[in-house]
């Protein structure tokens, strides 16, 4: 394959590839044997070149990973674009030779060379250093076609095509890629065919609603982003997709300013590290039954409740249903723990992806089934002028049937009625994970205190006759949460139980001035008496 290195194609590349802004630290870290593929991850230390088989002792396939798809390299080949240092494009010469001669002719796989992942963004990093480095240091062309050649019959075979996000990153190596094709025939082929496969992506991946449907709102940010940056590129060569995909992807931008707080924080719903925003804040609500989300925003009380049950895929599932996050007064109160790593081996990644990480109920000693066939969803909402509701039903366990309704007041007034039935006697669990940064009391049987940063003071009280509970704090307790990729912060996590078959808690969170005075439910009919003032509601 017979490949052309141009001033317009070595200019797309270079437009659209990121590299890290700390990259002349990276590079001199290199210079001395010292690679950090990834934040949160421990260095790895090599002597000339890395070794291609490293298995870490808890991470293995994370670092094997990132250590095959090259991107360290970039630092290098930026740090000699802007400091005019050969010894920078000499170390890059080094690893990306060796890498090709230690796993380009793989007959087995016994490393992370030959990974989808890995494959795209080693392509395109093999380019971006093609395209930039002077001739003497370019790998010889043979070689060069050789490898390149190998990397486009991988990329383009329905065999290796994974339908996510992995997906995506194939087809943004095979269009950037396509671009340095000489035969003209073979490009416009290369091309169709991602465009082809973007113009899937888009319609498969995303809801009715523009929610990107892999349970995750740092992978919604992350993907939208690939696919406008696609977007673009296609755009700059003259084969735009069509307006319907291009609107899609607008609303899943502003999906972001919807589902963060308002201190513009995403969720750690699924697979999310704590994470900000960009996007301004929309003070809107939104339903979408088929990722299974519902989000309440409040404008005065700058609150956000984000509730989730139900999906449509399981890429960054975690066992999270009837779970719920929220924020008031900009500051988060109920969070999900996070995802910290990617390793189901890792016993700490075990309890992230476990309801115990979640504010949530659950059946204890028991787990459930993410089978399509099984009813978890969110079944109804309501959104008034005074108060809003969101209903969810998880059939997912054996023979049990869990049903959470929340309703949101606009006084800053949440009521949580949650229902469990099963014709065995169960220990049903309603877990709430606190943000590490509130200051959380028991002041009488089921009663709490919370007190914010900022001094904003909450009651949580669950007013079942029967119920025990128990307060559990830091990581030997299974209560942390994981801020950061594979790091762990304790926090305190609070678990009400009941054993019976059939069961109902109600549990309010005020603010510390609203009294409770009485809550009951009976025949959906929801009555409580808030500060003298008594109230009827329907519920769903």
């Amino acid at each position: 394959m017979v490949i052309v290195i141009s001033k317009e194609n070595a200019g797309i590349l270079n437009k659209y590839t990121k590299v890290e802004k700390n990259y002349l630290e990276t590079a001199e870290e290199l210079l001395k044997g010292n690679l950090k593929l990834l934040k949160g991850l421990e260095t790895i230390t090599f002597e000339k070149v890395p070794d291609w088989d490293y298995k870490h002792s808890i991470s293995s396939n994370t670092y094997q990973l990132y250590l095959h798809t090259l991107n360290f390299t970039k630092s290098l080949i930026k740090s000699y674009l802007f400091h005019n240092n050969l010894k920078y494009v000499s170390l890059a010469k080094q690893i990306f030779e060796d890498w090709i001669d230690k796993n380009l002719e793989q007959e087995e796989k016994s490393n992370y060379a030959w990974y989808d992942h890995t494959v795209s963004s080693r392509i395109q990093n093999i380019l971006f250093y093609q395209a930039n480095v002077p001739e003497y240091f370019q790998i010889e062309e043979k070689r060069f076609s050789k490898v390149f050649e190998k990397h486009i019959k991988f990329l383009s075979r329905y065999k290796n095509y994974t339908e996510n996000n992995h997906g995506i990153m194939m087809d943004r190596a095979l269009l950037i890629s396509a671009l340095f094709y000489k035969d003209n025939e073979a490009k416009k082929e290369a091309l169709m065919l991602a465009k082809n496969r973007i113009e899937k992506a888009i319609l498969r991946d995303y809801s009715y609603n523009s929610t990107h449907l892999e349970n995750s709102p740092d992978y919604h940010r992350m993907v939208t982003n690939w696919l406008n940056g696609i977007v673009m590129i296609f755009d700059e060569i003259k084969l735009p997709l069509s307006n319907k995909y291009k609107v899609k992807l607008k609303n899943a931008i502003d999906y972001n300013g919807i589902i963060s707080n308002y201190n513009n924080e995403y969720p750690m719903i699924g697979d999310t590290s704590h994470g900000i925003s960009k996007i301004q804040k929309k003070d809107i609500d939104f339903i979408d039954y088929e990722a299974g989300i519902g989000i309440f925003n409040d404008k005065v009380m700058k609150s956000t409740l984000v509730f989730n049950c139900g999906f449509e895929n399981l890429t960054h599932k975690h066992r999270d249903d009837l779970s719920f996050v929220l924020s008031v007064n900009k500051e988060q109160i109920f969070i999900d723990a996070g995802k910290y790593n990617y390793s189901k081996k890792d016993p700490i990644r075990q309890y992230f992806l476990s309801p115990r990480a979640h504010t949530t109920l659950f059946v204890q000693n028991e787990t459930y089934s993410l089978a399509y066939d099984k009813v978890i969803k969110v079944e109804s909402s309501y959104i008034g002028e005074d108060y809003k509701i969101i209903k969810g039903i998880h059939m997912g366990y054996d023979n049990v049937t869990l049903m959470r309704t929340i309703v949101s007041f606009n006084d800053g007034s949440y009521i949580l009625i949650d229902e469990a039935s099963s014709p065995k006697e169960k220990i049903y669990v309603q877990n709430f994970i606190l943000n590490n940064e509130i200051k959380f009391k028991n002041e009488a049987i089921r009663k709490y205190s919370l007190v914010t940063p900022n001094n904003n003071r909450y009651i949580l009280q669950e007013h079942s006759k029967i119920a025990t509970s128990k307060i559990f704090k830091g990581q030997k307790s299974n209560a942390m949460l994981s801020k950061k990729f594979n790091q762990v912060e304790d926090t305190v996590r609070l678990e009400i139980r009941k054993k019976q078959k059939n069961t109902t808690f109600l549990t309010t969170f005020t603010p510390e001035n609203i009294s409770i005075e009485e809550i009951k439910v009976n025949s959906n009919i929801l009555t409580i008496n808030m500060d003298g003032n008594i109230r009827e509601i329907s519920l769903l």
